[in-house]
């Protein structure tokens, strides 16, 4: 069993989770929107930062950035609970949807966050499921690259971004064109 992390507020954590037994999480479209609605129904009440996200089929990652204590603990959870309850009543089932609790993991150097960031928004590629990140609309790559205005990015991030003179959309692209995962992420990857 790993050492359990203590999130800090202000601190980036890679926080992800699949369906218990690799099972499917969202079966329709509707899943993954309804899943979207209560991610932002519960980061403001939580008062956590999303940085970046990506819905799979049978999984999800997010960044998230803690602004008050227990935030991300009181977001997961809530967001978890909510939607068990849903799919469990919709499909007449009953239990546990997730595989145990989520994993996190500390995005410990700020260089890592945007490493992060675009092997989060290659997971639909490198699963075949789609050719090119545009065509995936169940993660926060668009909002990245200013091709659709959501409203769960964190502003102050894409500040981050501008400041920092980042290209996100030719380093994606330029990430997937050499198809290689870079080996300082790879202890942030889904095991």
């Amino acid at each position: 069993m790993g050492k359990r992390i203590i999130f800090e507020n202000g601190h980036y954590y890679h926080i992800y989770n699949r369906g218990v037994g690799k099972d499917i999480l969202f079966k329709k479209p509707s899943e993954y929107l309804f899943f979207l609605k209560k991610i932002k129904k519960y980061l403001h009440e939580s008062d956590v930062s999303l940085i970046c996200y990506c819905l799979m089929p049978n999984h999800y990652h997010f960044i998230l950035q803690q602004i008050k204590e227990f935030g991300i603990s009181d977001f997961i959870m809530r967001l978890s609970t909510s939607y068990t309850q849903s799919i469990n009543k919709k499909y007449e089932r009953s239990g546990v949807l997730f595989q145990g609790s989520f994993k996190a993991k500390h995005i410990d150097r700020e260089e890592y966050l945007i490493y992060l960031c675009q092997y989060i928004h290659l997971n639909p590629i490198k699963a075949n499921i789609v050719l090119h990140p545009d065509y995936w609309p169940y993660m926060n790559w668009l909002e990245f690259i200013n091709k659709r205005n959501g409203s769960l990015f964190s502003l102050d991030f894409k500040q981050y971004i501008l400041q920092n003179h980042i290209n996100y959309q030719r380093l994606v692209l330029d990430f997937l064109k050499n198809g290689q995962v870079d080996d300082r992420i790879t202890s942030y990857m889904l095991d």
